[in-house]
């Protein structure tokens, strides 16, 4: 029997708050993500330690172990997966629909961490609505108790006294490919196991470490760890690449409390009875948290309030405390005592759960994401709201006509900038503006600043967009600045950050004095993020009245843009007019935005005959363009007769 450690459970709890509190987007633990860097090293070490010992013992059966670890995984994963179905059902949209059916497999086969590094960041705000992403940390565990054992094995008969360094070397290797892979590879370096190896075998050196009696207890040592790890939770962020040579802190912090917090200061603090019983159902809240922090996304007509997120946080803990007492611990009594659950009852249990978990996911996938849930005459919207192919709307003729060359007879213009300005493209295209201009675009990502400036913009892009924007050229691109003297007209659209606003004039007089075009800079827009499932209850005309508050972040966003002296073009002026609420809707009855901020197609012809309305420059740039080609427009409305 392996000796119980008080302090291994109260560092579980120092592992699962922060995540919770993470998710629940509760300041200032911005990087309570790093609870599972905690758990993989308290992993090794237990599972290594267990695994020695029955090798010291000469009793190791890997049929024991893998069936001890089933029973202290699977049933309550199960359970809270079985209870996610049906409010998945009743509150994803198709898309999302989809994706969790497909999760539900990837959960029923330990391939979670796969899929999610095909599909999505774990830092993407579209995984605020996966109820399952955090099962990519448990398929990487059970990845690792399947080879790691097998390995050890083998390196126990044949070379045991190579194992610490073997250990070593793998987690060194390991963590080089790890900081290589978040600049390469940023997603797969964080879901796969080839990067996060060494955060386990920081563990199992631990455990190699103890069990040779080599290190004394040290409450100083032990103090510091628990430092490391709550610096942690406050000094990382999003942004932070992760995990990277940054991982340590929190690594090397648990592996301190591990080996020196026994018996003294450090460890009393962590077996506080509070700590123990946080641990002791750390498994379960960290099972349960997720779900009821997504579904509040999913369900919620704008983002859920910090009051809820909060409310939710705090939930997790008694209905982790209710998974541990009847569905954890039952499964887990020892053979011979009353109410043991036989081997041959626990396969058949989690044999007809991974039934369930694959046939749901199945029936999920081959119904389209359950579209048959929703009226027909709503499918159209459904499919907009949910993203699914618009995005390649919005970018694909836009980057078709990347630098593209000029043609002559027709007005030139150069369209610059982020996502943003691929809408101001479609703007363009869906009212056959683009037919009557010659036009040609260069993409930005935002997070590198859209400006044409010579100062160096690197240190102010943030740790984690380093190395995409050290090979951005921006306008200092030599066929971009090509272009920007061709050119007769300039767009620059952005979802501007506040540092770049700050160097706008500075930029705009840079391009002034290279080109003489006409230079259209659009501010950033925001709309509320639509739900299908309380927008079918609304018809045709109801929804063309639906309005949404502006969010204070972003009015003070914009009230920084709208300082700029330069006559830029302030859309959500232009949309919502002087009032503090805006429309979802175009008078037509088309959802104006799929995602809250970019636009669906019927959005952007919407929006470009505003344009066309109500911004001079833009309707003497269409006007310049229809008199070259020789068509027809409606000047009041702005549409090109055909």
């Amino acid at each position: 029997m392996l000796a119980y450690r008080a302090e291994i459970d109260g560092l579980r709890a120092l592992a699962v708050l922060p995540v919770v509190l993470f998710h629940a987007n509760i300041a200032p633990f911005t990087g309570g993500y790093i609870g599972v860097d905690v758990f993989f090293v308290i992993s090794g070490y237990l599972i290594t330690t267990i695994l020695l010992k029955n090798l010291d013992g000469g009793s190791l059966s890997l049929g024991r172990f893998y069936e001890r670890r089933a029973r202290r995984i699977l049933p309550a994963l199960f359970v809270m997966v079985l209870v996610t179905i049906p409010f998945a059902w009743k509150w994803l949209l198709p898309w999302y629909l989809s994706k969790y059916s497909i999760d539900l497999l990837g959960v029923s086969f330990f391939i979670s961490n796969i899929l999610f590094w095909q599909r999505t960041s774990y830092f993407e705000p579209l995984a605020e609505e996966n109820p399952l992403l955090h099962t990519w940390s448990l398929a990487v565990e059970e990845q690792f108790y399947l080879i790691f054992p097998v390995l050890l094995l083998l390196v126990w008969r044949y070379r045991k006294e190579w194992l610490f360094w073997l250990v070593l070397i793998a987690c060194a290797a390991s963590m080089g490919l790890s900081e290589w892979a978040w600049r390469e590879a940023e997603v797969a370096n964080f879901y796969l196991i080839p990067t996060r190896a060494w955060e386990l075998g920081a563990g199992v050196l631990c455990a190699l470490l103890l069990r040779e009696g080599k290190v004394a207890p040290n409450r100083w040592l032990g103090l510091i760890g628990i430092v490391a790890i709550l610096v942690s939770t406050v000094v990382f962020d999003k942004e932070t690449p992760w995990p990277s040579l940054y991982a340590l802190l929190p690594v090397v912090g648990t592996m301190l409390v591990i080996l020196y917090a026994r018996g003294n200061s450090a460890a009393h603090l962590l077996s506080w009875r509070g700590f123990v019983g946080i641990g002791l159902i750390s498994y379960s809240v960290y099972l349960w948290h997720l779900p009821l922090i997504a579904f509040s996304y999913a369900q919620s007509e704008t983002k859920p309030t910090p009051e809820l997120l909060a409310f939710l946080a705090f939930a997790s803990l008694p209905l982790g405390y209710l998974s541990w007492r009847f569905i954890e611990r039952p499964f887990r009594v020892p053979a011979g005592e009353r109410g043991h659950i036989s081997r041959k009852m626990l396969i058949a249990i989690m044999s007809g759960a991974v039934f369930i978990l694959v046939a749901a996911g199945i029936y999920g996938k081959a119904t389209d994401g359950g579209l048959v849930r929703f009226a027909a005459e709503d499918h159209k919207l459904i499919r907009l709201l949910e993203s699914r192919g618009i995005r390649g709307y919005l970018k694909s003729k836009y980057t078709k006509l990347r630098l593209a060359e000029f043609d002559e007879g027709k007005p030139k213009v150069l369209i610059v900038g982020d996502s943003f300005s691929q809408d101001v493209f479609n703007t363009l295209r869906e009212n056959h503006y683009l037919h009557q201009l010659s036009v040609s675009t260069f993409y930005i990502n935002r997070h590198c600043g859209n400006l044409y400036v010579k100062r160096d913009l690197i240190p102010l892009v943030g740790d984690r967009y380093v190395p995409e924007c050290k090979n951005h050229r921006r306008y200092h691109h030599p066929t971009v600045q090509q272009r920007m003297r061709e050119a007769d007209y300039i767009i620059i659209a952005s979802r501007w950050k506040d540092w770049p606003i700050a160097l706008l004039p500075e930029s705009l007089s840079n391009i002034a004095a290279i080109s003489d075009a006409k230079v259209l800079l659009f501010s950033s827009k925001r709309f509320q993020r639509l739900r299908a499932f309380q927008l079918a209850q609304y018809d045709r005309e109801t929804r063309s009245e639906l309005r949404f508050p502006m969010a204070e972040d972003f009015s003070a966003h914009l009230a920084k843009f709208r300082t700029l002296e330069f006559p830029a073009i302030d859309i959500p002026m232009l949309v919502c007019g002087d009032r503090s609420d805006c429309p979802l809707f175009t008078d037509e009855g088309d959802a104006i935005s799929y995602d809250g901020s970019h636009l669906t197609p019927g959005g952007a012809g919407w929006m470009g005959r505003l344009f066309y309305r109500e911004v001079p420059l833009y309707r003497q740039m269409v006007n310049a363009g229809v008199a070259a080609t020789g068509a027809r427009i409606d000047p009041a409305t702005g549409i090109i007769q055909r």
